[in-house]
């Protein structure tokens, strides 16, 4: 599809499980951060998080190594994500790929769709996209599939503060993710508030009675809800 990318002429691009990585990530951010055709892209299942196997510690470059403590390692910038196990080895995320698909997404005005499921992005992934979505006035991004990505209610803040403020999103798809009871319930009362989804997932979140409760109060009173995934919850 490169060539269609670059002539301007292809509208829907499926990459789904396709090992796209750091490295495609930042050949898709030039092929598609002028592309005024592209509407609709699914990035699923393709590790944009970056996470590493477990590496040796002493290979790192660090002064600390806590998640979340920035460290050097074959030259890249990347964020501890697994503190040291009882060997020495450490996991790290590198942020490059999901960083170069935001900057697309921060100027495009032609997508609106975009599936991210299943990439390991983590709430700081999450933030990047998010914040690419809030300050972009001319998206017109109206389905965003983030299932699976290791969402917690710190990432659930990122994405609030992104629904607060979007206008075209009526498709949201957050299922998978373990974001817990207090953030789940902010994010409902977001989106009664604005009332403008005709869908969102939220299946596989292992909600709780309270939980339940304020997506039933949700879908009685929405004048847009059409479709709510809630399967997998025990319920």
């Amino acid at each position: 599809p490169i060539k269609e990318l670059r002539e301007d002429s292809l509208t829907e691009l499926n990459l789904e499980g396709k090992g796209v990585g750091v490295s495609g990530a930042l050949v898709l951010k030039e092929l598609i951060s002028f592309n005024a055709s592209l509407t609709e892209l699914d990035l699923s299942q393709n590790d944009l998080g970056g996470e590493t196997d477990y590496v040796k510690a002493s290979e790192v470059q660090g002064d600390s190594f806590e998640v979340g403590d920035k460290v050097m390692y074959q030259g890249q910038e990347m964020v501890v994500s697994q503190v040291k196990d009882s060997d020495g080895d450490i996991k790290m995320l590198c942020h490059s790929g999901i960083t170069a698909i935001a900057g697309a997404l921060g100027i495009s005005a032609s997508l609106t769709s975009l599936g991210l499921f299943g990439n390991h992005l983590k709430d700081e992934g999450i933030a990047i996209i998010c914040e690419a979505f809030q300050n972009n006035k001319a998206t017109k991004l109206a389905s965003l599939n983030i299932g699976a990505n290791e969402i917690t209610p710190i990432g659930v803040q990122s994405v609030a503060a992104m629904m607060a403020v979007m206008t075209s999103l009526t498709s949201i798809d957050l299922s998978f993710n373990k974001m817990g009871k207090d953030a789940i319930l902010s994010l409902l009362s977001i989106c009664k508030h604005k009332d403008q989804l005709e869908s969102i997932s939220l299946a596989g979140c292992n909600l709780g009675v309270e939980e339940v409760s304020a997506v039933a109060e949700y879908l009685r009173v929405s004048a847009s809800l059409t479709s709510l995934g809630l399967f997998n919850n025990n319920l």
